[in-house]
């Protein structure tokens, strides 16, 4: 009888291992495969649209690993006046920038429905990390480098400072480092680098921006694969 019992209970415990592959797999789709890391509470620079200040945009740059070839989301992590939280987001991806130019717009839009997170304070504002899925999904080429934005949308007033980061936490890395840009009508600024020239203030860096995409077709299918072999596997041994 113990036999048919712990016989029972193997395949059981089977079908619930392969159950949770299955999971996390399906949970891979939203995966984060590029975060620059938490805010460090040094710096940080505007990045706002419709706020006391009209238009200013912090770009950093990203790249997909292998295997990754459609974005569905973003985050960044920003101090932020009150006013401005659950505002909609304007975001940007673009590829090609570079001091003096933007290079050229991949895709972008104003979205609402971001979920905003209070993770911390400082230089009297709040500090929010900013989560968003994309309504319409990107696609982009691995290893190739690209820049994004974010900057939430207000009414008229208040603040927000994307972060600056240390790095604490960061998941893949960046294509390189300070490359950060800013752009600004109202600052007179036009796609200058961050770190350095204008600036001349060495905290300004990297930026606390991520990006979430999901495996191109071929490494899920690849993916599959491997699993069914390692489940036919473990049914082989019993």
């Amino acid at each position: 009888m113990n036999r048919v019992v712990i016989g029972t209970m193997r395949r059981v415990m089977g079908a619930l291992t392969a159950t949770v592959v299955l999971m996390n797999l399906a949970n891979a789709a939203g995966d984060l495969v590029w975060f620059n890391g938490g805010f460090d509470n040094r710096n940080g620079l505007a990045s706002e649209r419709n706020t006391q200040v009209s238009d200013a945009r912090v770009y950093d740059d990203f790249s997909l690993p292998s295997g990754y070839n459609q974005v569905t989301g973003l985050l960044g992590q920003f101090y932020l006046s009150a006013g401005l939280v659950n505002a909609p987001v304007y975001w940007e991806i673009r590829q090609g920038a570079a001091p003096g130019t933007g290079g050229t717009l991949i895709a972008s839009g104003t979205q609402s429905g971001a979920t905003y997170t209070a993770i911390g304070s400082g230089f009297g504002f709040t500090i929010y990390e900013i989560r968003m899925k994309l309504d319409n999904p990107v696609n982009l080429a691995p290893n190739t480098v690209y820049w994004m934005t974010m900057a939430p949308v207000g009414n008229g007033s208040g603040r927000a400072f994307v972060t600056t980061t240390s790095g604490a936490g960061a998941i893949g890395s960046p294509t390189g480092g300070n490359n950060a840009l800013f752009d600004s009508p109202q600052f007179n600024a036009s796609w200058v680098a961050v770190a350095g020239g204008v600036f001349q203030d060495a905290t300004l860096a990297n930026f606390a921006y991520g990006v979430q995409a999901v495996p191109e077709p071929a490494s899920m299918v690849a993916l599959g694969a491997g699993l069914a072999g390692l489940l036919g596997l473990r049914r082989r041994r019993k």
